[in-house]
């Protein structure tokens, strides 16, 4: 029976979002594509499909969002912080890691507020809790936090082991 190990886990989750993302934009993409056939083919539309397209959407950006944070693909000054030498490069790294868990931390208090508020309102074509629309923000703000919290300690990790040897 095998572990995964701490190093492993944020690769499974990972491929894990990544699936749902993908899974996703499938599904939104099968709903429009439904849509548009009983709309033009049939002439009677669908009165749910766009509304849940859209929070397919939603959530689908938000976790995606954790899986370019992962991959370091958002965009970043990177040739300005490479300019600093390596120790000037390190600070400012940790220094925009905390800032941005900060900022994180902060969406997902609010959003989560914001999500529990309106829980009690439904979407019109579905009557589904608009709450948990709401939900896709704390949801990924909260994993694209823990992730660079992740990221921080295990670099800082790797840094004390790469130089006691």
């Amino acid at each position: 029976m095998t572990h995964a190990t701490p190093r492993k886990t944020p690769n499974i989750l990972i491929r894990a979002l990544n699936v749902l993302v993908s899974g996703g934009i499938f599904a939104m993409t099968g709903v429009l594509i439904l849509q548009v056939f009983c709309r033009y083919a049939l002439g009677a539309s669908l009165s749910w499909s766009e509304e849940l397209s859209r929070y397919i959407m939603i959530w689908a950006a938000m976790l995606g969002a954790v899986a370019l944070l992962s991959d370091a693909d958002f965009v970043s000054f990177r040739w300005l912080v490479n300019l600093l030498g390596q120790r000037a490069n390190r600070v400012v790294s940790v220094f925009m890691t905390l800032v941005s868990v900060s900022f994180l931390a902060l969406l997902t208090y609010v959003g989560g507020g914001l999500a529990l508020y309106n829980m009690a309102q439904l979407s019109p074509a579905l009557y589904l809790p608009i709450g948990w629309v709401y939900a896709a923000l704390p949801v990924g703000a909260l994993l694209m936090a823990l992730r660079l919290v992740w990221r921080l300690f295990h670099t800082t990790e790797a840094k004390k082991h790469h130089h006691s040897i």
